[in-house]
């Protein structure tokens, strides 16, 4: 259940997509704006129900899951500090079949479907800059597809572990090797063995339920080119990198990083299980 909290400072958020606004278009915003807690399996939406309200995440993580049929779920992007969720209100649409699932509790600021979108008729720029981000997180979802269906587990894992401290401004990921498991659609054992490599070569100190990022340069490395474009074109279109704003590039290793060799070639296809993290 989020809790609210009715003090709030846009000038203090932390959230870069609002940090980025003109001047005019924060102080148009503002009034609007409820600061929130969210709390790990808070739906901030429901698949096929009307969205309510938009969320600016300051702290904490999101995952919008994609949805089949048969009940597989799937995730398709993550949102944090760079972001927002209720993407679909940018469109004039106020439903999707997604649900935005809470990873990593945190805060946000909330604002009304209602009211976003008559703000967004008052101030032609506020509705371009949000759709930049609509963009951008198109193509996050993009290369997330194209990743997910040429790239090894272990590739898949180094750039979701990029992706997610992106958005967290933490070198601490506090995740299951379960959720890891449906978040990338496949099985728990193969996070498992990729945790292991990662660790083995000084990227990353995994325990139980957390991961520790130790050397990110490393893990940028390995991925080979997987990480990185849809990181390019948020800062084209936003004018900011998520990650720069961190300053946090490095993190001291326990011992020398080893390079794993990326081989993209030899990614095999993984099973898929269809367990939702979420009721």
């Amino acid at each position: 259940m989020m809790t609210e909290d009715i003090s709030l400072d846009i000038g203090a958020s932390s959230n870069i997509l609002l940090s980025r606004l003109t001047a005019e278009d924060k102080q148009l915003i503002q009034p609007h704006l409820q600061r929130r807690e969210i709390h790990s399996r808070d739906l901030l939406e429901r698949k096929n129900r009307p969205i309510k309200a938009a969320y600016f995440i300051e702290k904490g993580l999101v995952a919008i899951m994609g949805n089949t049929l048969d009940g597989h779920t799937e995730e398709l992007g993550l949102v944090g500090r760079s972001g927002m969720t209720g993407l679909s209100l940018l469109l004039g649409v106020d439903q999707s079949p997604h649900d935005a699932l809470v990873l990593i509790p945190g805060s946000c600021l909330r604002i009304e479907r209602a009211t976003l979108w008559s703000l967004m008729e008052l101030s032609p720029s506020l509705k371009e800059h949000l759709c930049r981000y609509l963009q951008a997180f198109i193509v996050l979802m993009a290369q997330t597809a194209l990743v997910k269906s040429n790239a090894n587990v272990k590739i898949r894992l180094a750039r979701w572990i990029l992706m997610a401290h992106d958005r967290i401004h933490s070198n601490e990921l506090p995740i299951t090797h379960e959720l890891l498991s449906i978040l990338l659609g496949v099985r728990r054992p193969g996070v498992t063995v990729a945790l292991h490599e990662l660790e083995a070569a000084g990227l990353i100190h995994s325990m139980r339920g957390w991961i520790t990022i130790t050397d990110r340069e490393g893990l940028e490395e390995l991925t080979g080119g997987y990480y990185g474009l849809a990181e390019a074109e948020y800062e084209r279109l936003i004018g900011v990198s998520p990650y720069t704003m961190q300053q946090t590039s490095r993190v001291a290793a326990p011992s020398k990083s080893k390079r794993a060799e990326t081989d993209v070639q030899s990614s095999k296809a993984s099973g898929k299980i269809s367990v939702p993290p979420y009721s």
